[in-house]
């Protein structure tokens, strides 16, 4: 019956929205260690019910805000209020952040100087740094984020065009950063043939879709 009652309570948890999940966090452990383990999270974002959101990025970085679009009449958007969301990191002046890739409500940043680089979920404002591995004075790039169900585990891939002693590219190399292992792993090695398309942003404000889970 104990079990069954815990069965109950996960159900009901399941179905409450992120900011819900947060406050309940601190009611009890049992209740904590179950919100924050992954296998629950992989549930909740399978379960929500969609809610398309919004996440604009202005430039320069004075406010991330978020909005839930609810239908394609732009009457119905006037005058709901944005949700201003705390930027994950406090970057260095002159440091604006750009928008590389996102995934299942997960925001991968990467700022200005290619060195500082942030995995980011708005809904609970719980952010990750990822580890930049030397690249001498060559600048790496973020290529997108993604997730593999083969390995239940989201994954980077950077890029870095590697030049010689007069700045002349000689090739590419890219690499995979896993969140699980939390490093990189190099993909391919001195590939001067292969080209990539990088999206750059058209204006100050990047948008970007978050799956509204």
């Amino acid at each position: 019956m104990s079990n069954l009652g815990e069965d109950i309570e996960t159900l009901i948890l399941l179905r409450l929205p992120v900011k819900s999940l947060l406050r309940f966090k601190c009611v009890c452990k049992r209740w904590s260690s179950l919100i924050s383990t992954p296998q629950f999270a992989k549930t909740h974002l399978e379960s929500a019910a969609p809610s398309p959101r919004i996440l604009f990025l202005t430039n320069p970085p004075q406010s991330v805000n978020c909005e839930s679009l609810r239908d394609d009449d732009h009457a119905a958007h006037e005058g709901l209020p944005l949700t201003q969301l705390q930027s994950p990191i406090e970057a260095p002046d002159g440091c604006s952040a750009h928008i590389v890739g996102y995934c299942n409500g997960l925001v991968c940043l990467e700022y200005d100087d290619h060195r500082i680089v942030v995995l980011w979920n708005p809904a609970t404002g719980e952010s990750r740094n990822i580890p930049n591995a030397s690249y001498r004075d060559h600048r790496a790039t973020i290529c997108g984020l993604g997730y593999d169900p083969s390995t239940d585990d989201y994954k980077l891939l950077r890029h870095c065009r590697v030049t010689d002693a007069y700045g002349f590219p000689e090739y590419n190399v890219f690499d995979v950063f896993a969140l699980k292992t939390g490093s990189w792993r190099r993909v391919h090695d001195k590939h001067d043939d292969l080209k990539y398309c990088r999206e750059r942003e058209v204006c100050r404000c990047v948008v970007a879709a978050t799956g509204g889970r």
